[in-house]
C-alpha cells in the first residue's frame, strides 16, 4: 500500500468503517510505504478510520512500514466509540510518528485480549497498543493486552528526535489501562500469573487466550488446510513433513509472533520441516511476498 499527501485515511482492507462488524480478517507481509507528514491523516493496517464498529479475531503480521508516515496503527489507524478484541499484530516500522501496535488513535473506544510484536527504527513515538488513549463521551480502555516490542537503532538527539517508545500507551489522555503488560515485564511469565490478571483462556472471543507460558490468541494455533503458497516466481507445497520449493534456495519459517522458528536450505527443490506443535506459520521464500502458509 503506498501513501501520500492525499490519503485522508487508507487501510488494506478499508478506508473507512461505520457502524460495522469485522471478524476473522487477516493481513500477512504486507509492505506499507510512503511519505505523509499531514497529522490528519490516519492509516491503518486493516482501516484507516473505525466509527461505531465492533473488529474481533483479526491479525495484521510481519508488516513492513518504510519512510515518513504519520498516524499509522497496526490494525485500525483511528477509531472512535469503537471495539477492537482478539488482535494481533507483528512487524516492524521505520520512520514515523504516532505509531500503535493496535491503534494511533483510540478514542471513546476499548481494545482488549490484543497483543503486539512492533519494533521500530528511530526516529519514533510509540506505543505497544495504542500511540494516544483518549476519553470523551465514553470511556477508553485497553486492558488484557501485552506487547514484546522494542526501538532500536542509534540515538541522536539532532537526527533522531522522536525516539520515544512507550509499551503499552505512548499518550493517556483520560483512558483507563488494565491488566496489561509491557515489554520490559513479559518476559518468564506463567500462564498462572496471566490468569490472576484476568486473561481468559478458551476458544472463544471471550475467552480467547491459549498457552502455557506466553499467552497466545486461539486462532494464532488453529489446525487448518494444507497450505499451497505460490509466488511471483516461486512455488511452495508443504504436505505435513516436506516442504517442495521450486526456483528458490532457502526458506525462512516463522510463528505466528513473527518469530522465526528455523531457517532451510533447499536440496533438489526439497526441505523438511517437522514443527513441534501444530499451528499457523509463515514462510519466506527469500524476499518475495507470499501468503501465508497454515498446517
Amino acid at each position: 500500500m503506498c501513501i501520500n499527501e492525499t490519503n485522508h485515511n487508507a487501510g488494506i482492507l478499508a478506508s473507512n468503517a461505520a457502524q460495522c462488524n469485522i471478524e476473522n480478517v487477516h493481513i500477512y507481509d504486507a509492505v506499507i510505504y510512503g511519505n505523509t507528514t499531514n497529522e490528519a491523516n490516519y492509516i491503518g493496517g486493516l482501516l484507516g478510520n473505525a466509527d461505531n464498529t465492533t473488529i474481533n479475531a483479526v491479525s495484521m503480521l510481519h508488516a513492513n512500514e518504510y519512510y515518513n508516515i504519520y498516524n499509522f496503527g497496526s490494525i485500525v489507524g483511528s477509531m472512535t466509540n469503537s471495539s477492537i478484541n482478539a488482535a494481533v499484530a507483528t512487524g516492524e516500522m521505520r520512520y514515523s510518528k504516532n505509531v500503535g501496535g493496535i491503534a494511533s488513535l483510540a478514542s471513546s473506544s476499548k481494545i482488549s485480549n490484543s497483543h503486539t510484536m512492533i519494533n521500530q527504527l528511530l526516529p519514533i513515538t510509540t506505543g505497544g497498543i495504542a500511540a494516544v488513549l483518549k476519553g470523551g463521551e465514553s470511556d477508553a480502555i485497553i486492558e488484557h493486552c501485552y506487547t514484546t516490542g522494542y526501538a532500536w537503532g542509534e540515538l541522536d538527539e539532532q537526527n533522531y528526535p522522536y525516539h520515544d517508545y512507550k509499551d503499552i500507551v505512548h499518550t493517556n489522555d483520560g483512558g483507563t489501562i488494565s491488566n496489561s503488560v509491557g515489554s520490559q515485564d513479559i518476559y518468564n511469565k506463567s500462564r498462572e500469573y496471566f490468569e490472576g490478571m484476568g486473561f481468559a483462556y478458551g476458544n472463544s472471543y471471550d475467552a480467547p487466550w491459549s498457552g502455557e507460558g506466553l499467552p497466545v490468541l486461539y486462532f494464532e494455533n488453529e489446525k487448518q488446510s494444507t497450505p499451497t503458497v505460490e509466488l511471483s516466481n516461486n512455488s511452495i507445497s508443504y504436505d505435513g513433513m516436506t516442504i517442495e520449493a521450486y526456483n528458490a534456495s532457502n526458506l525462512a519459517i516463522y510463528n505466528m509472533q513473527g518469530a522465526v522458528v528455523t531457517t532451510l536450505a533447499i536440496n533438489n527443490g526439497q526441505a523438511t520441516f517437522a514443527p513441534a506443535t501444530q499451528g499457523i506459520y509463515l514462510v519466506r521464500c527469500g524476499q518475495e511476498v507470499q501468503k501465508v502458509v497454515v498446517r
